[in-house]
């Protein structure tokens, strides 16, 4: 049997990033209370209602969940497992899964926390907002540090989602970076080249980023040696040398502001 264990303070909360956990009302995690295919169906509704699509239909939740049932096995396969998803996501809060029109989207309560919504919502607001806002980039450096997303979940077609999230995210980031307010928080530099090189950890921008930050942080020996395992793992990775030089890599870096 399952014990409910109280987490601690956490809010009630869908987290995506750094593995798949669920925390219900009373602050327990119900993580393990999912089957794999009533995860998997709500990672699907999920993903897709926060991404550019906003919902996903009955014809591709078939085609990827139940592709070897006929309409009708699929269909009862369907309503079963959402029957089961909606019975745990009472005790998360409001939480809805509405269907219209064979299409299925989630809504959520503004109580209940979702990281990978908040993520994409800060993004959106700091790339159109023209002032700048650090507290809001370094709650979003927080979230991101958290880890990649759903690790922890392997299915072909979750793929795309985390290499779209991991693109996005490191597109942001560099873009943000540009911002003039940013050229001397070396802090907040170092920090968004650690979130790059999470995604990709021979990311040139990514270890550029971080080693300036570190290194008029008063940090150098910590910047070298986080250039010499960069150095490490790209010949590893591509069973070549790296070109670039540490001294240059500082110097050039100020290009990016």
């Amino acid at each position: 049997l399952l014990k409910d264990v109280p987490v601690g303070n956490t809010s009630p909360s869908i987290i995506l990033l750094g593995g798949f956990q669920v925390i219900d009302e009373k602050r327990i995690d119900i993580t393990k209370m999912f089957p794999p295919t009533v995860k998997h169906l709500f990672l699907l509704i999920l993903l897709s209602t926060f991404t550019g699509k906003k919902k996903i239909s009955y014809a591709d939740l078939r085609n990827i969940l139940w592709f070897d049932k006929d309409d009708n096995s699929a269909r009862n396969n369907r309503n079963v497992n959402l029957s089961k998803l909606r019975s745990l996501l009472i005790r998360v809060g409001k939480i809805e899964i509405i269907e219209d029109n064979n299409y299925l989207w989630v809504s959520l309560d503004k109580n209940v926390f979702c990281d990978y919504q908040e993520i994409m919502a800060i993004r959106a607001t700091i790339n159109t907002d023209k002032n700048f806002n650090r507290s809001l980039l370094v709650k979003s450096l927080h979230i991101a540090s958290k880890g990649a997303l759903l690790p922890d979940v392997h299915a072909e077609w979750i793929d795309a989602y985390k290499a779209k999230y991991s693109d996005t995210l490191i597109d942001f980031l560099l873009k943000t970076v540009a911002r003039p307010e940013l050229e001397t928080d070396y802090e907040l530099l170092s920090k968004m080249g650690d979130i790059i090189l999470l995604h990709d950890n021979i990311d040139e921008n990514g270890i550029r980023l971080k080693c300036y930050g570190l290194y008029y942080s008063n940090r150098k020996g910590k910047a070298l040696q986080s250039f010499n395992k960069f150095c490490d793992e790209y010949k590893n990775l591509l069973g070549e040398i790296y070109k670039g030089e540490f001294n240059d890599m500082i110097k050039s870096t100020k290009t990016m502001f």
